[in-house]
Parts: C-alpha cells; sequence; structure tokens
C-alpha cells in the first residue's frame, strides 16, 4: 500500500511542476528526476485565503501550527535533509500576472508564519507562486485560492 501511495503522490507532485510558471525545461528536469528519487513527501497541510487575500487569519495560523507540530512534521523539521515547499496558488478569475503575484505572496506569507512566527529556521523551505489554479476545482474557484504545504526527504 506504501508504494502505491508514494507512486500516486509523485504523480500529484509532477502534476504540480508541470504548472509552474517560468520554469526551464532544464529546472523542470531537475525537479522530476528530484521527485523520482525521494524517499518520501506528502502534503502537510492546505491553507484557504480569501479573494485577492495574501495574509492568514488567527484561524489558519492556528492550522498551520498544529500541522507543523505534529509528531510526524516534528520529526521531519528535525531532519537536515528535509525540505518544505510552500505552494501558493490563485483561482483562475482575472489577470494571469496579478493571479501570479497573489499565489507568491500567499506562499512568501506562510512561509513567513513558519519561519518567523513557528520560529522554523533550520529547515530548508521555498515558497512557489503557482499562479492561477484550476487544478483543485474547476467549479469552485476558491477551492484553488489557497497554499499546500508540502514535506519532501531526499
Amino acid at each position: 500500500a506504501y508504494d502505491a501511495e508514494n507512486k500516486s503522490v509523485k504523480a500529484e507532485v509532477l502534476t504540480r511542476i508541470d504548472l509552474i510558471p517560468n520554469i526551464t525545461p532544464t529546472n523542470r528536469d531537475k525537479l522530476y528526476s528530484a521527485v523520482e528519487r525521494a524517499r518520501k513527501m506528502g502534503k502537510v497541510v492546505t491553507i484557504p485565503f480569501g479573494s485577492g487575500g495574501s495574509s492568514m487569519s488567527a484561524g489558519d495560523i492556528d492550522i498551520l501550527k498544529n500541522a507543523v507540530e505534529s509528531a510526524e512534521v516534528t520529526k521531519l523539521l528535525d531532519d537536515p535533509t528535509a525540505v518544505f515547499v510552500i505552494l501558493g496558488y490563485a483561482d483562475s478569475k482575472g489577470d494571469e500576472k496579478k493571479n501570479l503575484a497573489i499565489s507568491q505572496s500567499r506562499a512568501d506569507s506562510v512561509l513567513a508564519i513558519m519561519k518567523n512566527r513557528l520560529n522554523i529556521k533550520k529547515t530548508v523551505m521555498h515558497g512557489v507562486g503557482m499562479g492561477s489554479s484550476k487544478l483543485l476545482d474547476a467549479e469552485s474557484l476558491e477551492k484553488n485560492r489557497i497554499v499546500e504545504v508540502w514535506a519532501v526527504l531526499p
């Protein structure tokens, strides 16, 4: 079951890599190969955002804090090889450039909370703006206004 689950997670991650705006073919290949080699990866938490917004509510900060303080994630934070990737998304309404900026701003907002409020200093973390998305739900646009935090063990 673990291998099947791992394959499905890797497929989900590769789908996201294909959606990264402005990525060079070389960098895409590097990411693909990192995903293929990864021992383990998984989504830690999903944080919703309001339309056009990029700041987190106190409730969402609590959700992030609880996810990060779970036993499994704490173990990852103690692993010097673990990398956390914070993917910001926007819905597909509006200007694509603005959506890319909003999605990056959302990722940066979560990254800043993780570093400054939750005091995660020694773990490698990257914020990536994914821009406009219908990936998560083509019907309900608000479901695309999120940030996903992924943990990767190389």
